[in-house]
Order: C-alpha cells, then structure tokens, then sequence
C-alpha cells in the first residue's frame, strides 16, 4: 500500500511539474536577398552594375521558459556575388604586369548561433550574433564599425558573451567579445540605453582593446566612444542623431557625426529617410570627403516582399558630387 501511495505522489508531482513547462515555441526564419549598386564616380563607363549578389537566410528560434536560442545561415550561390582570388601569375612579357585568377564559389555564412539563459534579474548569451545600435541602414553604429557608407551593413558580427540586464526604463550590456580561437585579440563593451514611454531614446557606449594589452603589454590602447539619441514617438517617422570617437592605430582619432530623419510617403514609401554623416578630417582618394549624405526608401508589397531603393555618396569616388545607386529586394520564405 505504502508503495502504491509513493508511486502515485509521485506520478502527481510529475504531472504538475510537466504540466508548469510553457509550451515551446519554434520560428521558423528565413528570405532570400538580392542587391545590385552602381557607382557614377566614373560616369556611363565600366559595368552595368558594380556588385550584383543574391544570397539565401535561413535559420530559426526557439524558446520556452527562461531558455532561448537562434541560428541563422547565409549562402551564397556560386557565381552570383562571390568570387575569391584562387591565384595570380606574373607576366614578363607585358611589363611584369600580375594576373589575378578568380574563381566563382558559393560562400556560407553564420551571423547568428547562441543560446540564452534568462535569470531574474539579469540574462546571459553565449555565442555569435549580431547587434546594431542605430536606426540608420547606412551609417551610424560607431561603437562597433567604422564610417562611411555601406548600405543594409550596420549590423555588428560578434562571436562573444553578452550579460544584459533590464532596470525600468534602462538597459544595460556587457559584452566581451574576441577576434581569434587564443583570445589574444578581442574587446570588452559597454552600452546603456535609456529609452522613455514617449519615444526617446538616449544611449551611450565604450568599447576598449582591453584582451589585447593583456596578451601584448605593448599593444596600443585603443577605445571607442558612441552617444546617440532618438526620438520615435511611433514606428512611422523619428529623428536621430549619433556621435562617436574612434582611435584608429597610425592614424588620427576619427569623429563621426551622424544625423537624420525617416517619414512615411503616404502610398509610396513605408519609409524615407534622409542621412548625411559630418567627418571634419575625412580624406578619400586625396581629396577631403567631410560629408556624406543618403536618401533611400523602403516599401512593402503583398506582405512578403520589400524593396529598398536608394541614393548615397560613393566611398569610391573622390567627389561629393560623386554618388551611388542601389536597390535591394528582399522576399520572405513563408
């Protein structure tokens, strides 16, 4: 009888724990992407398009409980945005000129494989994952990357560990990331965000070299600085502006002031926005390239497929007149 009783305590125990487990939740990710830019640096001449590319996003979420994690994987087709130096010869008859032999391949990526374990009152990720601390698609994100345009990069790449924690309106980040398999090279990275019910964000970080002093008392001690803030009283427009301070090995520190604005265009556009990034001693190809400047828009049709088609000064092109084309389409799996 006492073994009948034991058994069916804890049959029932059992039962209750199993039936406190939230239901897991699965998410199926993924899109595919192409983009084609063109420079006018050069006028009519060269190629049709500069860069041409297409790739495929796939991965997925989970989470139940306190407990989450994510993949996502990048590939691109062979011959269709990807196409490595594989080798290179030496020519004697025309000059000593070099001939470099490229190779079409598909290349994959991973921009995000982590876990994630909530605690009450902090949570810690583990692995790689992106972060992006700006509303722009050009510029912007000084703490991780550098200025200049890159259209649709803003995303930082890190293969780290992240202790968040979440205060009222306030969160914070502590992220110490790595560069290589010894942690010889790699940074430590702070980043608070304040963020009000009526929209405003204000947010400042530190970034510092600090694995690489400890490898290389020699190594030089470099930092960065970012503070921003960010007015968005909805989803549909806002205003922002980001200012950063980025020590650079054998060059002058860099200063970067970002400022813009998004809006809706009615049945044209989900979003416009228009950029212009201010850096006093930026020089490119000689010539002093201070200001830069975007104009792009973005727009939504049939639910699953978004364009984005904008204009953007050409880091190429020594020029402010000098400006670049591009487009990008990208179509949700599901």
């Amino acid at each position: 009888m006492s073994i009948r009783l034991v058994f069916g305590l804890a049959m029932i125990s059992a039962a209750t724990s199993f039936s406190q487990e939230a239901p897991a939740d699965y998410r199926f990710l993924g899109n595919i992407q192409m983009q084609g830019d063109k420079s006018w640096a050069d006028g009519w001449g060269g190629d049709n398009i500069n860069d041409l590319w297409g790739r495929l996003n796939f991965g997925a979420e989970y989470k139940q409980n306190d407990f989450s994690s994510k993949f996502n994987i990048r590939v691109y087709p062979e011959a269709f945005g990807f196409e490595p130096v594989v080798g290179a010869t030496y020519d004697t008859t025309n000059r000593g000129a070099v001939n470099v032999n490229t190779s079409p391949q598909s290349k994959v990526q991973v921009n995000h494989a982590w876990v994630k374990q909530q605690f009450p009152d902090f949570a810690i990720r583990v692995g790689r994952f992106e972060t992006r601390q700006t509303p722009s698609f050009i510029f912007g994100d000084y703490i991780d990357l550098a200025p200049n345009p890159a259209f649709g990069s803003r995303q930082a790449v890190h293969n780290a560990t992240e202790i968040t924690g979440q205060y009222g309106a306030l969160t914070s980040s502590l992220l110490l990331g790595t560069n290589d398999r010894h942690l010889n090279r790699g940074f430590v990275r702070v980043y608070e965000s304040w963020k009000s019910d009526q929209g405003l964000t204000l947010a400042a970080g530190v970034r510092s070299n600090l694995p690489d002093l400890v490898y290389d008392q020699g190594a030089e001690w470099q930092n960065r600085l970012d503070a921003s803030v960010h007015y968005s009283p909805d989803t549909k427009w806002g205003v922002f502006a980001e200012y950063g301070m980025i020590q650079v090995t054998n060059a002058l520190d860099q200063f970067p002031l970002l400022m813009g604005l998004y809006f809706p265009a009615a049945f044209w556009a989900d979003k416009i926005s228009l950029e212009g990034e201010y850096m006093p001693d930026r020089v490119i190809g000689g010539e002093d390239r201070p200001f830069m400047m975007a104009v792009y828009g973005q727009k939504t049709v049939f639910t699953r497929a978004t364009f984005d088609v904008g204009v953007y000064s050409d880091p190429k092109g020594n020029d402010f007149e000098d400006m670049g084309t591009i487009i990008r389409f990208t179509c949700l799996l599901k």
